[in-house]
């Protein structure tokens, strides 16, 4: 316990300016001192490199994973896209839906799943009749029109229904999937779209 006597001495002498200015700094720091044991003054004591990453202590919030799952249809009636004569002779020409999603950083995986009908029997050359392609364009680009006239970043254009597309290490911004059918009948298809956010490898500095 402090004794008192002597804080009630330093009331009653002559006191200087230094003096003054002394006790006034003493004061608050005590204050201070009984704040911080009250819990009133919080210390940041959070680990340096959040997510993993050794960033020199600048907390890395990754964005949450986006996923969705898509039900449409191609139509042969909305065939608009010339391009090359169908297998069965049925008509010239492709048919695709655009779908965009957003990318938030770099530092992102994107999987593309498409399923469907596949119809029977087989096209000609052993493939699917119902034939889906995708396509996948970077933020500003124009994906609509004939094939020709786009130039897709990355693909996936078996001659098959079902594709798969994974990359990873995108560049922000929306980003635009056509979903292209050559086929001669009306079909149902789904398309799954994921977008996956990962942690920072040691050394790697945040966005």
């Amino acid at each position: 316990m402090m004794p008192i006597e002597p804080i009630i001495k330093w009331f009653k002498s002559p006191k200087s300016l230094q003096g003054i200015a002394g006790m006034i700094v003493i004061v608050i720091v005590l204050a201070m001192d009984f704040a911080y044991w009250a819990g009133a003054i919080e210390v940041d004591t959070a680990p340096t490199g959040s997510n993993g990453g050794g960033n020199g202590g600048n907390e890395v919030v990754l964005p949450e994973n986006y996923t969705e799952t898509i039900s449409d249809s191609l139509e042969h009636g909305r065939m608009i896209a010339t391009r090359i004569p169908h297998p069965q002779g049925e008509g010239e020409g492709v048919t695709y839906n655009l779908y965009t999603f957003p990318v938030e950083i770099n530092r992102s995986e994107i999987i593309i799943v498409s399923d469907g009908d596949a119809g029977s029997p087989p096209r000609a050359d052993g493939g699917d009749r119902n034939d889906i392609d995708l396509y996948l364009y970077e933020p500003g680009k124009d994906a609509s029109g004939d094939f020709d006239s786009t130039d897709p970043d990355y693909e996936a254009a078996t001659a098959y229904i079902q594709e798969a597309l994974t990359e990873d290490d995108l560049d922000p911004g929306n980003w635009t999937l056509r979903v292209e059918c050559y086929t001669g009948n009306n079909f149902q298809y789904t398309v799954e779209i994921q977008v996956l956010y990962s942690e920072l490898n040691e050394g790697e500095e945040g966005p």
